[in-house]
């Protein structure tokens, strides 16, 4: 972690503290048990540190939720989608997710063992992708290799 997001974790902590009524400490406590420190305020301080303070608290409190009522001590985000209710899965974003929308709100529910057989039923190699020299390799759907993201 470097100063920055450092500084940028710091100032989460303090906003939520604030908003939550509880002191920074508990709050601390919270962010590190959910993850949600090491694998989303970090990693993700790029964009994050660009979106207003009151989104990324919405978020920070999406994750959590999303975190405790799954059982995750340590998040990984790449058995999270993006939910978009009223339409349809839209395509795989990086990390193995999923975008749908939610009365124009987005937010971060599990994967479903369905949602990747959709995806990737649906699967396309796009030939221009390749680097020169590369082999393209057409992509055919087999149940027991989706089977391995389930």
């Amino acid at each position: 972690m470097n100063r920055d997001s450092m500084a940028f974790v710091v100032y989460m902590i303090h906003r939520c503290a604030n908003q939550w009524g509880l002191s920074p400490a508990a709050v601390y406590r919270k962010l590190k048990e959910s993850g949600c420190i090491d694998a989303y305020l970090v990693p993700h301080y790029g964009v994050l540190h660009t979106q207003s303070s009151a989104y990324v608290l919405e978020d920070i409190e999406q994750y959590i939720d999303c975190a405790m009522k799954h059982g995750y001590s340590e998040f990984d985000r790449s058995d999270l989608t993006f939910e978009i209710v009223g339409y349809r899965q839209l395509g795989i974003c990086s990390g193995g997710s999923l975008m749908q929308i939610e009365q124009d709100r987005i937010k971060l529910v599990p994967m479903t063992a369905e949602m990747y057989r959709s995806f990737f039923l649906d699967y396309e190699n796009d030939p221009d992708v390749y680097l020169p020299g590369q082999a393209y390799v057409h992509y055919e759907y087999a149940d027991e290799k989706v089977a391995k993201y389930v």
